[in-house]
């Protein structure tokens, strides 16, 4: 991770942009320069001048939202790694950021230590997705497994999980999050235990029958 991260906030509600300012300047754990939009035309705008290391971005803005941010830097084959801002009601948004391919989602909600957990993975090349978008996402009513059996998946399996379902290999995934094969191993075969599944097929196949880390 840089030592000093360019952070681009983009959401059309100033006391957003402004709490997500305060808390990344009244933490420790990571120096951020921190640059505002408002809406999706200005980010597409800015971001086409000046190179930044993550962009936190509303998926529900005003004159060009993010969803379709997220496709045209994809179209532009633009590096800039996205955590999506979302709030719990919007599920469909968040399939599709997911679908675009975000390397974050995480709520409006969110404390300090989230996010700067979010921007340090994201920044590692990493992926994250809070807990609370993952269980909410495979506790649509496509899922067939129990709730109880859901919430007992952690948060790094939910990140296997995702790259499972777009192709990485052990060996990708455990570059990717800077974890031994071994450990990869491991993790998917306690998803197995969890989910039922007899293989990694089927780990896919329900990570894709759910809704949530469909491939992109």
């Amino acid at each position: 991770m840089n030592n000093l991260l360019n952070i681009l906030v983009a959401d059309d509600h100033v006391m957003i942009r402004n709490g997500i300012h305060s808390m990344l300047n009244d933490q420790t754990e990571i120096t951020v320069r921190i640059d505002e939009a408002e809406n999706g035309a200005q980010v597409l705008d800015t971001i086409s001048r000046m190179n930044y290391d993550i962009l936190i971005l509303d998926v529900k803005m005003p004159r060009t939202n993010g969803l379709t941010v997220i496709k045209v830097l994809k179209s532009r084959k633009c590096c800039t790694p996205v955590i999506a801002l979302c709030s719990k009601d919007e599920k469909e948004f968040i399939r599709q950021a997911i679908r675009g391919g975000v390397r974050g989602v995480i709520l409006k909600s969110s404390g300090t230590e989230e996010l700067v957990k979010a921007i340090k993975t994201v920044s590692d090349g990493g992926i994250y997705y809070s807990n609370e978008i993952a269980q909410m996402m495979l506790s649509s009513k496509n899922t067939r497994k129990s709730t109880q059996k859901l919430e007992s998946v952690t948060r790094r399996e939910w990140q296997i999980l995702e790259m499972l379902s777009n192709e990485y290999s052990t060996t990708e995934i455990a570059v990717k999050l800077g974890i031994s094969k071994r450990t990869v191993e491991g993790h998917r075969n306690n998803l197995k235990e969890k989910l039922n599944a007899k293989t990694t097929i089927g780990l896919v196949k329900y990570a894709i029958e759910s809704g949530c880390f469909e491939k992109m």
